[in-house]
């Protein structure tokens, strides 16, 4: 697999760090990786006069394990993304942004998606708000298909237990959703759960665990 990872947010860490793990331990199934991320920005009410930039911790992660790195901010900056023809798999996970569909369409294996919620179940931009909003009794995460031209619209390849949602915050909650995404990507990726005849095989019970209420 070639990849082309999207990924910006902090819930996009885990899994990227599970992809070059993967790579490291099994050239023969990840030969190439490559972060697509946006750039760092200023925060805070001044944002036109700090200095002070938000940190994107996954484009860190790419920069200690030396992997290379385009910056997308914006519909114009997929220019080089479509250019770049090496890739055979787009993986998105926490992006923000609609990859072109001439792109995904090109893949071989197409694209993936980790969303924090069991689809179709808080679909959209703020799923771990939603779950807290609602006071949801259980959560879990969605591998599904990149859709060329809609967000939340591909197939669902994986989904996780539903887990009990013991979080009182969205980093914490996050942090487990994110690990847990991880797990259930490199599942996928080992199974080759990716190609179509594959998509709906019963998911693995691997994921229940005895939770004791957070204080």
């Amino acid at each position: 697999l070639s990849i082309a990872y999207f990924g910006t947010g902090d819930f996009a860490v885990n899994p990227l760090k599970s992809l070059l793990d993967l790579k490291n331990s099994n050239p023969n199934l990840i030969s190439n990786l490559v972060l697509f991320t946006k750039s760092d920005k200023p925060i805070g009410r001044n944002r036109h006069k700090t200095n002070i930039k938000s940190v994107n911790n996954a484009q860190i992660l790419a920069l200690e394990n030396n992997l290379p790195i385009h910056y997308v901010d914006a519909k114009n900056d997929f220019d080089h993304v479509l250019n770049y023809t090496s890739f055979n798999m787009a993986i998105a996970c926490s992006f923000g942004l609609l990859i072109p569909s001439d792109f995904i369409r090109s893949l071989k294996f197409g694209g993936l998606n980790i969303h924090p919620s069991l689809l179709p179940k808080h679909s959209g931009s703020s799923p771990l708000q939603y779950t807290l909003l609602n006071n949801d009794s259980v959560t879990g995460v969605t591998v599904q298909t990149l859709h060329p031209t809609k967000f939340d619209h591909g197939q669902i390849v994986y989904q996780s237990d539903e887990y009990p949602q013991i979080y009182n915050s969205i980093t914490d909650l996050s942090d487990f959703l994110s690990k847990s995404g991880s797990d259930l990507l490199i599942h996928v990726l080992k199974n080759h759960l990716y190609l179509s005849s594959d998509r709906y095989i019963k998911p693995l019970k691997s994921y229940k665990k005895n939770f004791t209420k957070k204080v």
